[in-house]
């Protein structure tokens, strides 16, 4: 049935491109805003390019998209063109549903990507996807409560012992009551917000050929001890309890943590919330004994390894990954971009909005490098959140918790091996 209404929607469009030598289908995700800049680029190309002819097949929820493409694939009905996310890609890319952009992208082009967020859309070595944009983690800090305790502000080169010195300053029981109200840092416990503590401390969460489990062992281990130590031996992070169960984001946004670790998508909440009354900006992530390295994570288009038409895709996503197209969804506000170019330009740095720092996000992706997920990550994720439950309640050792997983996460590396 799928096959078919699909087969129909292609014939209705394909009939309004009567005068078009090829037409090829892009499936993509987004919101509203985004679906406009798309309809926007589509026309402009169509116009460029009056030999192809592009049907767009917009699906809006992210989760609802990966299902429909994974059945568009299985179905032997694969978009020409589809976007997708470096988290998600190797689980795709192990079903041959990419064509290698080897042949397509040379170093020319690919010069004002950043190389670790290249890296994020190689599989087996090989380049499957050109990013658009980039999911990076910085440290936000709230100015006003830094001046008030007397703390210099986060600068270049911040390390972790300036980090744990200000944070301890920073939490405080500011109505005497004998009760900590104002930590200095908020806390997270999902993976993406403290594996930078694991990769400045010089730790990897597996070897690199995905052959070995390294979280629990050395410089890895160390770090995720460190960051778990914030919350149950310093008590600078609050307990769940101790945050009455809101978020990092929430206890910042409310002036009751001075920093958090979140990404670009805070920053319009921050400056649409009326109740944010005090002074904020964004710094690199602190410096562990690697250096600061947070994620480079993000989306981007892939060609079908089934497309009839790689040439003409390729066109295409030349097309909306150029600095001009990119710069579209990076003034709208949607996406730090890929592109060096673009990310240094006021299409993406805006003086009189907050955050004063906004470079800070692009310097970020200089040192970045990608989560380091593989087919089974979803699985591993589900694992790992099993052996850190007690962790996180402070009930047990990092060490006895991933001791509960490892030998499952094992042999869930070696199923995929």
């Amino acid at each position: 049935m799928l096959k078919k209404f699909l087969a129909l929607l292609v014939l209705v469009f394909v009939a309004g491109f009567a005068s078009a030598q090829t037409v090829i289908e892009f499936a993509t995700w987004g919101g509203t805003e985004d679906l406009a800049i798309y309809e926007e680029l589509i026309s402009e190309f169509e116009a460029e390019h009056p030999d192809i002819g592009v049907v767009l097949n917009h699906i809006p929820s992210a989760g609802d998209y990966e299902q429909n493409l994974a059945t568009l694939i299985a179905a032997g009905a694969a978009p020409d063109v589809f976007f997708i996310n470096n988290i998600s890609l190797p689980g795709f890319a192990a079903q041959d549903a990419f064509m290698p952009l080897g042949e397509f992208a040379d170093e020319a082009f690919l010069e004002d990507f950043f190389p670790g967020h290249l890296d994020a859309f190689r599989y087996n070595g090989e380049l499957m996807a050109i990013p658009r944009d980039i999911s990076n983690l910085v440290l936000f800090y709230n100015k006003d409560l830094f001046e008030a305790a007397s703390v210099a502000w986060p600068t270049a080169g911040w390390t972790w012992d300036y980090f744990m010195a200000a944070a301890q300053e920073l939490t405080q029981d500011t109505d005497g009551d004998g009760a900590i109200d104002q930590f200095g840092f908020g806390y997270s416990t999902f993976y993406l917000f403290w594996q930078p503590w694991i990769w400045s401390n010089g730790g990897m969460f597996f070897s690199d050929d995905h052959g070995e489990f390294t979280l629990n062992q050395g410089a890895a281990l160390e770090g995720l001890e460190y960051y778990v130590g914030l919350r149950c031996d310093a008590n600078v992070a609050p307990t769940s309890e101790q945050a009455a169960e809101r978020s990092a984001s929430s206890m910042f946004a409310d002036g009751d943590a001075a920093m958090i670790v979140d990404g670009r998508w805070r920053v319009a909440p921050l400056n649409s919330n009326e109740a944010v009354d005090f002074a904020w900006d964004v710094a690199l992530f602190p410096e562990g004994d690697a250096g600061s390295i947070v994620d480079a994570d993000g989306s981007g288009w892939g060609i079908s390894s089934t497309s009839n038409a790689p040439e003409a895709a390729w066109e295409f996503i030349q097309f909306v990954s150029s600095p001009e197209a990119m710069a579209k969804w990076t003034e709208a506000g949607i996406i730090i971009p890929a592109r060096r170019s673009v990310g240094i330009t006021d299409a993406f740095i805006t003086p009189d909005v907050p955050p004063a720092s906004d470079e800070v996000f692009i310097e970020a992706n200089e040192t970045a490098i990608p989560t380091e997920t593989f087919e089974g990550w979803g699985e591993f994720v589900n694992l790992l959140n099993e052996g850190m439950s007690e962790v996180w309640l402070c009930a047990t050792s990092v060490e006895d918790g991933l001791a509960m997983i490892a030998e499952d996460v094992d042999d869930l590396l070696s199923d995929y091996r």
